[in-house]
């Protein structure tokens, strides 16, 4: 019989959690910014005993809306690139689904954790409702442990 492996946490630096929090507007209520989707690239260390996320790169986006992103085609490989010259790797992702969205993994998101990080973590937050919860690339749950 196989041992079931517990799920590794999420554990998110004080210094990444700053950025995407006022990027998002975490807790602010509705603001003209984060009635739309918005996402951070995530960088840092994917580990034995979970995934460390260190910085958070906001990405700016081409369009979008309440339920949609689009990001330019080289945005992925320029926050690699900016993450390597930190010494870190792309971890994942954390984006919104403000407003009414609830927090969960959709099959969009899934394909672009799937291609960009599938060893890494999607945190999907809403800002309004101050939820966040992280993610594995088959849209189950991971544990998530964020700064005080």
């Amino acid at each position: 019989m196989r041992k079931s492996r517990a799920l590794q946490p999420v554990v998110v630096s004080e210094c990444a959690y700053k950025v995407f929090s006022a990027y998002f507007g975490i807790g602010c209520g509705e603001t003209p910014h984060n009635v739309n989707e918005q996402l951070c690239a995530l960088g840092g260390r994917i580990a034995k005993d979970g995934i460390k996320v260190m910085f958070a790169l906001p990405l700016l986006a081409i369009s979008g809306g309440g339920a949609h992103v689009v990001i330019g085609g080289g945005t992925w490989f320029y926050a690699m690139q900016v993450f390597a010259q930190m010494q870190v790797s792309l971890v994942g992702s954390v984006h919104t689904h403000p407003c009414k969205l609830p927090v969960f993994m959709s099959g969009p998101d899934r394909e672009t954790h799937r291609r960009m990080f599938p060893d890494g973590a999607s945190l999907i937050c809403n800002p309004q409702r101050n939820e966040m919860q992280a993610f594995r690339k088959d849209g189950k749950r991971l544990p998530l442990i964020l700064p005080d």
